[in-house]
């Protein structure tokens, strides 16, 4: 790691225990450290990180998120002062969700926005070449932006940056899917998917997959991208099922809340 790119963590000197920090934190699932990866190879300013003298236990903050391994960070909370309101707490085991109650409040659901006092259930799914299964040929009314033609819709501007395409019904976008962030290195080789949302009126008849297929197959096939990544609601039963149509592998679960960290 090169020292100006990063926060140093507190309280740890030796570069040793920095190096070995990051080498357990390469083996953890890259389905669920796939954004910290892209983050730290992208945007490492944007990155703040702490651990303590064991390499598994480690807060990663990058936007208002904040990735937590294990209860034994805890302690880090009286060091640093990264937690703030509108956060999004996220975790890979839920049995942290009683100590992640007593220190913070206001939780509310990621997908709604809602009053929830509880937290989101994600499954994270992979995509490869050898699982992939388009399933659609006619794909001419998926367009790719940017686009001469038609503007991306402000809803989905903060998605810009990466692949996106959309499915155009007359001369509105109906249903939309983006790749913003993708990672193409030495070490790795992913994409993640966000954004997937078609219109309620306009669902069930297809768009959705058109507009995926045709994203997965620029990032696996045409930039030679090796794996695509995307978190869904465990709850949202229905895009589950195209998921696994176009040959997504459930991998794991991850959880998140969005929430406030109590005063004092």
């Amino acid at each position: 790691m090169v020292k100006d790119r990063l926060h140093p963590p507190f309280g740890i000197s030796s570069k040793k225990k920095e190096q070995e920090f990051f080498r357990i934190f390469r083996e953890e699932p890259l389905s669920h450290t796939c954004y910290l990866h892209w983050y730290l190879a992208q945007t490492p300013r944007l990155v703040t990180y702490n651990f303590t003298l064991n390499p598994l236990d480690y807060i990663f903050h990058y936007e208002n998120k904040y990735h937590l391994s294990s209860e034994r960070i805890w302690p880090l909370m009286k060091k640093i002062r990264w937690f703030k309101t509108n956060s999004v707490l996220i975790f890979n085991d839920s049995s942290m969700w009683p100590s992640i109650q007593e220190r913070f409040e206001n939780f509310r659901s990621l997908e709604t926005n809602e009053e929830t006092n509880t937290f989101n259930t994600y499954i994270t799914f992979q995509l490869s070449t050898e699982t992939f299964n388009p399933g659609w040929s006619d794909l001419n009314s998926v367009i790719r932006f940017p686009n001469d033609r038609i503007k991306i819709p402000k809803r989905y501007r903060h998605l810009e940056g990466g692949i996106g395409y959309g499915y155009l019904k007359g001369n509105e976008i109906v249903s939309f899917a983006a790749a913003p962030h993708i990672l193409q290195s030495k070490t790795h080789s992913f994409a993640i998917i966000r954004g997937i949302e078609t219109k309620i009126l306009e669902r069930k008849q297809g768009y959705s997959h058109k507009t995926l297929t045709k994203l997965c197959q620029e990032i696996l096939i045409d930039n030679l991208i090796t794996t695509i990544y995307l978190w869904v609601e465990n709850s949202n039963k229905v895009a589950i099922k195209l998921y696994k149509k176009l040959g997504f592998v459930e991998d794991s679960k991850i959880y998140a809340t969005y929430c406030d960290r109590k005063s004092g």
